[in-house]
Parts: structure tokens; C-alpha cells; sequence
């Protein structure tokens, strides 16, 4: 899976728990881990739940295409 479609998938989950595709809050980020862990079968640990992981849609794929 590539970078945009990992980007696309991102968006739309932020978009579904929230109802913005560009804000996101603490809680929403757990919603996001937990569908990006069964999606793409990655283990994202809680000590990584850091802000340079997951300041911007882009920084959350690349931190999942490292986990890959």
C-alpha cells in the first residue's frame, strides 16, 4: 500500500469519528489507531502516541508506513 492511499484512509477515518477531515482531537486519535492497526496489521505502541507522530495527516502515514 502506498503512502496516498495509506493518506486516504487516514482522512476518511478522521472524517468519520470527528465529522472534519482536518481536526482531530485526543480522543479521535485512539479511534484512529485502533482502525489503522486492524487495517493495515501494525502494532502502533501507546509510548509512541507523540505529537511529532501525529501532527498532520501526512507525519501519521509516514509514522505507519515506518510500521510496516
Amino acid at each position: 500500500m502506498d503512502l496516498n492511499e495509506i493518506k486516504s484512509f487516514i482522512k476518511d477515518v478522521i472524517e468519520e469519528s470527528t465529522g472534519s477531515s482536518v481536526e482531530y482531537d485526543s480522543m479521535s486519535i485512539l479511534y484512529l489507531i485502533g482502525e489503522l492497526e486492524s487495517k493495515f496489521d501494525v502494532e502502533l505502541p501507546p509510548d509512541e502516541v507523540v505529537q511529532t507522530n501525529y501532527e498532520t495527516v501526512d507525519k501519521i502515514a509516514e509514522y505507519v508506513a515506518s510500521k510496516m
